[in-house]
């Protein structure tokens, strides 16, 4: 029986940013590894929360690739979040909004009407 003693390779790409803060210079964004995706950069950019200077994406190393990879990947972010969103759908909305109504009903019957319980 073989143990495993290395622990299991993340193969989801990490992601640093360097930030312009305007007159206070610029810093990398702190951002939470398990909650920070292609996808949360591209929407904090197009908030306007991300000014990016440099955004760089790290994968440790795999089999894929074994001595890890480091690219910049700023003007695709950039231009990612200046193109142009299409809506979502009725069906999608419908949706959103049915999911938000069952939280809403399990939270007040697991606390009571506005936290209050007897």
């Amino acid at each position: 029986m073989t143990g495993r003693c290395a622990p299991v390779p993340n193969l989801h790409p990490l992601f640093f940013v360097e930030n312009d803060y305007g007159k206070l210079g610029s810093g990398f964004y702190p951002m939470d590894r398990d909650q920070m995706s292609r996808a949360e950069i591209v929407r904090l950019i197009r908030n306007g929360e991300l000014k990016p200077i440099k955004v760089l994406e790290v994968f440790e190393p795999c089999e894929d690739f074994p001595h890890g990879r480091c690219t910049d990947v700023t003007g695709e972010m950039v231009a990612e979040a200046a193109e142009d969103r299409e809506p979502d759908s009725l069906e999608t909305s419908l949706e959103r909004m049915r999911g938000m109504l069952i939280d809403r009903d399990r939270d007040l019957k697991r606390d009571g009407l506005y936290g209050w319980t007897s």
